[in-house]
């Protein structure tokens, strides 16, 4: 069958076992696209949805997302994934780029769409992808183990490594509610900081996210603290899926920066997943900000291209500008 005879003819919902399972199956899936990461924002406005699209050459794709309503269901947005993270379908079958383009031109239909391009997908890279927008994601390769790794790395890293374990910086993962709160805290401090900085983006997730995120099994999520005399001082929260490993978040207190502790976390997150045989230790796209890019770059991290997609109706258009000018008025 030529590339220009493939459709999409059938589209039917995943189950949740279905939509777990073909993300176990697929070797360049990762958390975000497991039916876990969207049901820790599930509530009133967003639900989580699994879409199996059938090609007319018998080919499969999931497309996992969450269905976002706006206001008075005016319309509904289709996030993939939720918290700005990858998204995109995945398959058990090898994908050519005639699948790909099919998928895209399938997904005119919908009018309000969110989706950050997964950049392990080893062929979606190569196909133009029609008014998304450029960006990237930045990840440290493990395929020659932890050594290796930490050579690539930058020498101011190596050396903050180091220094944080002269300091007395241990890490550990965090285990009791306490040590969860503790980092929430933590997070909500450093909130402040990022606005007296002019660095918060406005997003911020309550405890009942993170709540969510502990319930989750062990092997898909750690909280890493690092800790001076006892006392936890900054934190990362990673999750695991297939070979992939991902920093989601993070936070430190701004007194303890002196003794480097982010630096030891991320070590400590990349010999973590070295230990666990995975390929990639993802640090996350930086939303802009130049010096958490130049933090990731001092890793050894590499750029991977991961353009984002957001289309909007004419509605949300009309709503984003009456949001923009509320808020510029309360600033008045």
């Amino acid at each position: 069958m030529s590339g220009g005879d493939l459709k999409i003819v059938c589209e039917s919902k995943a189950t949740r076992d279905q939509w777990l399972t073909i993300c176990k199956e697929t070797p360049f899936a990762t958390f975000f696209h497991t039916p876990m990461w969207p049901e820790i924002f599930s509530g009133r406005r967003v639900r989580p949805e699994g879409l199996i699209l059938k090609f007319n050459d018998g080919t499969e794709v999931l497309f996992p997302c969450a269905v976002k309503s706006g206001p008075a269901k005016l319309f509904k947005v289709i996030l993939s994934m939720p918290a700005a993270t990858f998204g995109g379908w995945v398959s058990r079958s090898s994908l050519t780029p005639e699948h790909h383009k099919a998928i895209l031109e399938y997904f005119r239909k919908f009018r309000d769409l969110i989706l950050r391009e997964n950049p392990y997908d080893p062929v979606l890279q190569k196909v133009d992808i029609d008014g998304s927008e450029e960006d990237f994601t930045q990840s440290v390769d493990l395929s020659e183990g932890y050594e290796a790794a930490f050579d690539r790395a930058g020498c101011n890293h190596r050396n903050a490594v180091r220094n944080a374990m002269r300091k007395g910086v241990t890490v550990k993962q965090a285990a009791s509610q306490g040590d969860w709160d503790q980092y929430y805290s933590i997070y909500l401090s450093s909130i402040q900081r990022w606005k007296r900085g002019q660095k918060f983006t406005g997003v911020s997730y309550g405890p009942e996210v993170f709540n969510s995120i502990r319930d989750l099994p062990d092997e898909n999520r750690k909280l890493w603290v690092a800790e001076i005399d006892g006392k936890i001082i900054a934190g990362i929260l990673c999750f695991y899926w297939n070979s992939h490993a991902v920093v989601w978040h993070g936070a430190g207190l701004e007194e303890y920066f002196k003794y480097r502790a982010s630096n030891l976390l991320y070590d400590h997150a990349i010999k973590q997943a070295c230990l666990g045989k995975l390929r990639w230790l993802d640090c996350n796209p930086s939303g802009g900000i130049s010096g958490v890019a130049d933090f990731k770059d001092s890793l050894g991290a590499l750029r991977l291209r991961s353009r984002i997609i957001n289309r909007m109706s004419w509605i949300r258009r009309l709503r984003k500008v009456a949001s923009h000018k509320s808020q510029v008025a309360s600033k008045e």
